[in-house]
This record gives structure tokens, sequence and C-alpha cells, in this order.
């Protein structure tokens, strides 16, 4: 069930919702457990509004950003690897294929 919802996507958004949470008789000491995207201005609002008292309060980050930061940075050694020493990443590429394994790069 949906409990609040509001535009933005700044520290402010955070603070809004502990207003609303109070307002509606919530009290932002009980939240243990934030599920955010790595937004450093949602960081910032869970800071300043729910004061969560660490280590007992738990912050998770939703998969999609994890799973793109991951992806990110697998692309970035994949280039540097390309960058520093193509032939050695095309040979063990060919010797993957030769052991039918899957095919990953397209330039093969």
């Amino acid at each position: 069930r949906l409990l609040f919802a509001t535009e933005g996507r700044d520290h402010k958004t955070v603070l809004d919702f502990v207003d609303d949470l109070k307002a509606h008789g919530g009290d932002s000491e009980q939240v243990k457990h934030v599920c955010m995207d790595m937004s450093a201005a949602y960081a910032k609002g869970v800071g300043l509004g729910l004061a969560l008292p660490l280590p007992q309060a738990q912050i998770s980050y939703d998969r999609f950003h994890v799973v793109a930061m991951a992806m990110d940075a697998m692309d970035q050694v994949r280039r540097t690897e390309m960058a520093q020493d193509a032939p050695a990443v095309r040979e063990a590429l060919e010797s993957a294929v030769d052991n039918d394994e899957h095919k990953t790069l397209k330039q093969l």
C-alpha cells in the first residue's frame, strides 16, 4: 500500500516524507530500514530526516542501480583490457569459442 508520494529527487523529498509520517502519527525514529537508490541527495535526506542510529539501521540500495554500477565497471575493465592488450583478449576469446563456450565479443 502506498504510504507517501511526492515530486522531487533531492534531500527535501525524504524530509517531506518524514513530515508526512509525523503528521499521520508516525515516528521517524522507528524507521529501521531504508531501501533507496544510490542518490547522494537521498542519503543526505535520510541522514538529516531519519537520523538512523547506525549500526542498528539498515540501508539497502535497489537492485537496478547496483546491477547498473556492476555492468558499468565490467564494461570499463573490458575496454581497458582491449586497449592494453587486444591480441591477448582475442586469443582468449578464440580459445573459448574453440572449446564450445559462448562467443563474448562481436569483433572476434
